[in-house]
């Protein structure tokens, strides 16, 4: 079955969490700095993170060419991944006034995404229930 035309597929995922990764790894912490990405230095910093989102993106792909069953979990795993770091930008922008919003905004619809294509590769009772709610809230 072809995917439908910007649906995010698992290599358009891991394409969108590689290169945050090797961002986030030879960036280092000058520039993975601003006041935004404050709490995320803090609770583990630049290496922990890009290493996290490197991993996914191989999982991602690793799951979509040999395993499919994983690739729901994979999908969640990378929606969790920003998720989080939209629960560390919304703690930095109550923690400080120059903190950047667009980053919550950005990450979160990136997440639901993750969550989205999680559903349609699903055929358990999380994801139809999902996929109910959807089809609900479009129509």
């Amino acid at each position: 079955m072809a995917p439908e035309l910007g649906a995010l597929t698992p290599f358009r995922a891991a394409c969108l969490a590689g290169p945050l990764g090797v961002v986030m790894l030879l960036g280092g912490p000058r520039r993975v700095g601003g006041p935004s990405y404050s709490t995320v230095v803090a609770t583990g910093g630049e290496v922990v993170w890009g290493i996290g989102f490197l991993i996914l993106s191989v999982a991602l792909l690793v799951a979509n060419r040999w395993w499919h069953r994983l690739l729901f979990h994979a999908y969640m795993a990378a929606a969790t991944g920003y998720a989080l770091f939209v629960a560390a930008f919304i703690s930095a922008a109550f923690s400080m006034s120059t903190a950047g919003l667009t980053g919550i905004v950005v990450y979160g619809w990136v997440a639901w995404m993750h969550i989205i294509a999680a559903a349609a590769v699903s055929t358990g009772a999380i994801s139809r229930f999902l996929l109910r709610v959807l089809r609900i809230r479009r129509n």
